[in-house]
Formats: C-alpha cells, sequence, structure tokens
C-alpha cells in the first residue's frame, strides 16, 4: 500500500514541475488508476465489497472519462502543449516537497484512527489538496487551472477512503456524477472564451478588466 500512497505522491510531483499539458492530463488518468488500485487493495483488506464498486467507479471516472473530456478540450481548442508556469520547475518542485513535509507535521499520528491506510493515506491525501492548489495559483492558462482542481478533488477521494473507507455508494455516484458535469460544463466555458477573446490565458483574461 504504501507504494501506491508513494506513486501518488511522485505522479503529483511530476504534474507541478512538467510544463506540457498532455503529460499533465496522462499523470492525472495515471492518478485514477493508482486510487481505483487503493480501492481495490482496501478492499481486500478490509473485506469490503462495496470498496470493489467505488473502485471501479474510480477507474472508469478519474482514469478514463475525464481524462478523455480533457484530451477532446485540448484538440478541440487546439491548446499549445507548452503551459506558461508562473515560477521555474525547480521552485515548484520545491514548493510541493514543503507542502508534502507540511502535510506529514499537521496530520499528527496521535490524532489519526487506527489502521495503516490511515495513517499513511491521510498525510497523501492533504498532500494531494494543496499540491492541486499551489498547481491552480501558479499556472496561466485555464484548463491547468482546471487539472489543479480535479487534483484537490482526488484528495479528497483519497481521504475519504483512507479514513472511512469511503462514503456512501449513492453519495459516490452523485459526487463522480457531478464532477463529469463540472469538466462538461468547464469544458463549454473555455470553448466560449476561447471563441470570444482567442485565448484562454489569466493573463490575457486579466488585462480585459476595466
Amino acid at each position: 500500500m504504501n507504494v501506491l500512497f508513494s506513486l501518488i505522491v511522485i505522479s503529483a510531483f511530476l504534474m507541478v514541475a512538467g510544463k506540457r499539458i498532455d503529460y499533465a492530463i496522462w499523470l492525472m488518468s495515471l492518478q485514477g488508476f493508482l486510487l481505483a488500485l487503493i480501492g481495490t487493495v482496501l478492499g481486500l483488506q478490509a473485506g469490503n465489497g462495496y470498496l470493489y464498486a467505488s473502485a471501479f467507479l474510480l477507474l472508469i471516472v478519474k482514469g478514463i472519462l475525464v481524462p478523455a473530456a480533457l484530451f477532446y478540450i485540448v484538440r478541440k481548442i487546439q491548446i499549445r502543449r507548452e503551459i506558461d508556469l508562473v515560477f521555474s520547475p525547480n521552485v515548484l518542485f520545491l514548493l510541493a516537497a514543503g507542502l508534502v513535509l507540511l502535510s506529514y507535521w499537521v496530520v499528527s499520528p496521535q490524532i489519526l484512527p487506527s489502521g495503516l491506510a490511515a495513517k499513511s493515506g491521510l498525510p497523501v491525501a492533504l498532500s494531494l489538496l494543496l499540491i492541486g492548489l499551489l498547481i491552480m495559483i501558479t499556472r496561466k492558462v485555464a484548463l491547468s487551472q482546471l487539472i489543479g482542481l480535479l487534483i484537490m478533488e482526488n484528495g479528497l477521494s483519497m481521504a475519504a477512503m483512507a479514513v472511512s473507507h469511503g462514503m456512501p455508494l449513492m453519495v459516490e455516484l452523485g459526487i463522480f456524477f457531478d464532477l463529469l458535469v463540472a469538466v462538461l460544463i468547464m469544458g463549454l466555458f473555455l470553448f466560449r472564451i476561447d471563441k470570444t477573446f482567442g485565448s484562454i490565458n489569466t493573463d490575457k483574461l486579466k488585462s480585459l478588466k476595466g
């Protein structure tokens, strides 16, 4: 299990420092597969069949459907593959490392419920939340900011699985449906913004303020 948690954190690090938007989408798809795998392992450990259904939903929605929708948006808008970063990749890498250390320091083992998944998974979940926020505020392209938001949502899913073995199935179905709808609506907004202003770079959009 610790190997899977480590791979999740490594994938987030690669997204922070990466400069290609298609590369970030592939890594986000990998995170979806890893989350599904973690759910499956937790299901095996706990003998909880519900976790298998949750893992299957994670695989379909976060591993396949959401990345496919993002690739469609990239192709439709013809976004430049290189991402404009506020800081250099080295600075972002150091900031991400600091956020991971902060997460492990804040989530003290003494306040966690018993169980390896909770003790190891909750700091990873908080790391994903903070790294997703870091990506949102250090990217200049609206689509890459959406990817940061989706990474934060991955952190919430991770926390739910690690602490309480997920939420009720109907709640998770509702969340996944809302997630898909949110991505589609954001895609429509990006289409309209690109069509109207010829760019989805947030720096250029700021210059439109009166």
